[in-house]
């Protein structure tokens, strides 16, 4: 569980924490992390994604994990203007690492803000990212969706709060509880989360409306004194720092949690490894 997968030959591994400097690991020629090198910053984030799993694992309803980015890698968010909503999905797995580089390209390319000169670094980085998860849950199969949103301020007064359907729960099936989902800030402000008690999520859930993806507010949007919030009104919220993840439970009994109400730009991944 402990050591981050890069190939049939080589790992990576860290009893310890690690920052490495930007010049030595990158390529003389372009400044870019090739995908079957390993770098000290991949062994931090391996050992933060185990912590945080190891949380969760225990009970915990949602859990926080440093990704650690270098120098090199916050220029590279920082430079990219998003300009527009998008939100791709690809479903993938883990032996098709070469098909992946190329969707994950194609997606960017398409997205307003993204230099095509950082498009190579930008997939490189999201591939090391989604490597981290799948490596600590030897899972194969896995959701992918990258997601983008230009700045907005909300004309909501209050957080649009929810419960995300796991796979089961959308296809009809009971919830088994083992679906986990990652959420990975590369941009902007991060998801707010709430510990909630076992009378609040059944007071929840005899008020939320059920979409076909998610439990909570309906199309008419949340109001500040409707029941949903009135139920959490009294409870502080915590959120994920930027260049940090998350990880929860998806189901109705998993994990409440809520979009910013405002923010200048955001770039998110939305990670859901397929475990049997």
């Amino acid at each position: 569980m402990s050591d981050f997968y890069i190939n049939d030959s080589e790992y990576c591994s860290a009893n310890e924490y690690f920052y490495s400097l930007p010049e030595k690991i990158s390529d003389f020629k372009n400044d870019r992390i090739a995908l079957n090198q390993c770098s000290l910053d991949d062994e931090v984030r391996n050992k933060e994604i185990s912590k945080a799993l190891s949380q969760v694992e225990a009970g915990e309803q949602f859990a926080f994990y440093n990704l650690d980015f270098s120098q090199r890698e916050q220029e590279l968010l920082t430079n990219i203007e998003i300009e527009e909503f998008n939100d791709v999905t690809i479903n993938t797995n883990a032996n098709k690492l070469k098909e992946l580089k190329h969707e994950v390209s194609s997606e960017l390319i398409k997205m307003q803000g993204v230099d095509i000169l950082e498009l190579d670094r930008l997939s490189n980085l999201i591939i090391r990212l989604v490597n981290a998860v799948i490596g600590e849950l030897e899972a194969e199969e896995y959701e992918l969706r990258i997601r983008s949103r230009e700045g907005y301020q909300s004309e909501e007064v209050c957080m649009y709060w929810h419960l995300d359907k796991s796979e089961d729960e959308i296809l009809g099936n009971s919830d088994n509880g083992k679906e986990k989902r990652f959420i990975m800030v590369l941009r902007g402000e991060g998801t707010a989360y709430q510990e909630i008690s076992d009378e609040q999520r059944m007071a929840f859930m005899k008020v939320a409306e059920e979409a076909p993806y998610y439990y909570g507010h309906g199309l008419d949007g949340c109001k500040a004194n409707d029941k949903i919030n009135q139920i959490f009104k009294n409870q502080e919220a915590v959120a994920t720092l930027e260049r940090y993840g998350s990880v929860h439970i998806a189901g109705s009994n998993g994990a409440m949690h809520a979009a910013p109400k405002d923010s200048k730009s955001r770039l998110i991944l939305l990670l859901t490894p397929k475990i049997n």
